[in-house]
């Protein structure tokens, strides 16, 4: 009896030795992820999935903040018609942010004027990796395919795709993301539109450049979460990974969840730049959408999504009807016959959308 009680008591001890370290362990709770900032330098294909809330998506997936540099119609070399920086140039502009990035997403190659776009391409990657040396980095291909840019937009995917393991990013491929898996991004089908589209004029010929915005957000998701090892393909993407239809987290508890939507031309764009969304999503907690086109008025279009204000209302009807919250900074650009006139023609629009909505301009 007397020998029995030693050993029950030291198989207890060691028992205690062993369980409750464990135990300990598994009360600790997990390490939070750490937030990941993005940056995307483009141009007017990055505007499009700007426009369709690539930027609040990235932030509320990754955690970090996000930037997206667009000039329409730039290159890496030269300058487009909106913030007129080439890329080269808007690296330096953003060199702060671009050093806190641990993902960074290419969207160039449309705008042919480059001499050598390869040695282009080298010199944006050793500019960009001087300054974050440990990102993940993306390259979007071409997706268009309008007839009398084909030669050039293949040579151009082929340098994207023959380069990426020299230069060290990985190839998202837009073109894939809208025709198919079994579409060849380096032999472009000229002419060709987007699925269920009739027709689209293109650039001095048939075809199409912008759209589809949403394929190609969804393959930017496959991307980060590393699932793009095979051909893209929309259908085979978990619902987890669909970047577009997932909802932005409200950053405050008691938010109250609203929906707001801007309209305007560039004084829009400039708060837009200034991170509008995400400081409304922290503060309202629901999603918000920017619709911004420089030079617009209401009736007339502008010069970056060629839309005029009432055109937009039109587009983006689905997100109108769900907003509380709808502002309007328009009247800069004085192109309407009776400014008095467009104006009540866009409330009633706005209105017979967004009946209960509250309004500002």
């Amino acid at each position: 009896m007397t020998l029995i009680r030693p050993l029950v008591l030291l198989t207890l001890l060691l028992w205690a030795a062993m369980e409750l370290p464990r135990a300990a362990r598994a009360a600790t709770p997990s390490a939070a992820p750490v937030p990941v900032g993005a940056y995307v330098l483009g141009d007017s294909i990055a505007n499009g999935l700007q426009l369709a809330g690539l930027e609040a998506q990235l932030q509320e997936r990754l955690g970090g903040p996000v930037r997206i540099s667009v000039d329409g119609g730039r290159s890496i070399s030269a300058p487009g018609n909106q913030i007129k920086k080439s890329a080269l140039e808007s690296v330096d502009v953003d060199r702060d942010h671009i050093a806190k990035s641990g993902v960074i997403i290419i969207v160039l190659g449309m705008n042919p004027s480059e001499k050598s776009f390869s040695d282009s391409q080298q010199q944006l990657m050793s500019k960009l990796k001087a300054i974050a040396p440990k990102a993940r980095y993306f390259w979007v291909d071409i997706g268009a395919t309008v007839s009398t840019h084909i030669d050039i937009w293949n040579a151009r995917n082929k340098a994207i795709y023959d380069n990426a393991d020299k230069l060290g990013y990985q190839v998202i491929s837009r073109y894939r993301a809208i025709f198919g898996p079994a579409a060849n991004p380096l032999d472009i089908t000229p002419g060709q539109n987007f699925p269920g589209w009739a027709s689209e004029p293109g650039l001095g010929g048939p075809g199409n450049i912008h759209g589809y915005d949403s394929a190609l957000l969804k393959a930017i998701a496959a991307a980060l979460d590393g699932s793009t090892s095979e051909p893209f393909s929309p259908d085979k993407i978990p619902p987890r990974l669909n970047l577009a239809e997932r909802p932005i987290r409200a950053t405050c508890d008691k938010a109250p969840g609203w929906p707001t939507y801007f309209l305007g031309d560039s004084i829009i764009y400039g708060l837009h730049r200034d991170r509008l969304a995400l400081k409304l999503t922290a503060m309202l907690g629901g999603p918000v959408r920017i619709s911004y086109d420089s030079g617009r008025s209401i009736t007339t279009p502008g010069n970056q999504i060629k839309k005029s204000a009432l055109e937009s209302v039109d587009l983006d009807q689905a997100f109108i009807a769900t907003a509380k919250v709808i502002v309007i900074s328009l009247g800069t650009n004085q192109l309407e016959s009776s400014f008095t006139d467009s104006q009540r023609l866009l409330m009633q629009k706005l209105k017979a959308l967004a009946p209960q909505a509250r309004y500002y301009w």
